[in-house]
């Protein structure tokens, strides 16, 4: 691998736990949203 491949690598792999963390966000409000529904029953 080339120094700019690793570099870039490196950038990615800090990139990585915001993008987790925004995801899991989402997929926290989408999954309350669902619970929230069913339990009414609509």
């Amino acid at each position: 691998m080339s120094i700019p491949q690793m570099r870039f690598v490196q950038k990615s792999i800090h990139q990585i736990p915001k993008v987790l963390r925004i995801v899991g966000y989402y997929g926290f409000i989408i999954s309350k949203d669902i619970l929230s529904k069913r339990s009414y029953g609509v």
